[in-house]
């Protein structure tokens, strides 16, 4: 029963950020269309779309992908034996003076 919660959780969250990407991106493909005045199907899917990126869920799905990518990125930086660039053309720049 947990596992198919969180399979569930896992799932709504996709669409939730898949919903956002999309919003996201007929906002900023039709932003500047040619509007047809009263009526504008454009328009009016415009006013949903920024109404989906300012929902509450919308704020809580973006802040927690930021803090998981955050942490992440931390983690890559901080932790030591993480992977890294084993060579890199700022690495050999001693070599390169020398």
């Amino acid at each position: 029963m947990e596992r198919r919660r969180r399979i569930v959780g896992i799932v709504m969250l996709v669409f939730l950020l898949l919903a956002l990407a999309l919003s996201l991106d007929y906002i900023l493909v039709n932003e500047e269309h040619e509007c047809t005045g009263a009526g504008c199907e454009i328009c009016a899917v415009l006013q949903t779309a920024e109404e989906t990126l300012r929902a509450p869920a919308a704020r809580a799905a973006l802040s927690a992908v930021a803090a998981a990518a955050a942490v992440v990125l931390l983690a890559a930086v901080i932790v030591p034996g993480a992977p890294r660039a084993a060579a890199s053309p700022v690495s050999r720049c001693d070599v390169l003076i020398a």
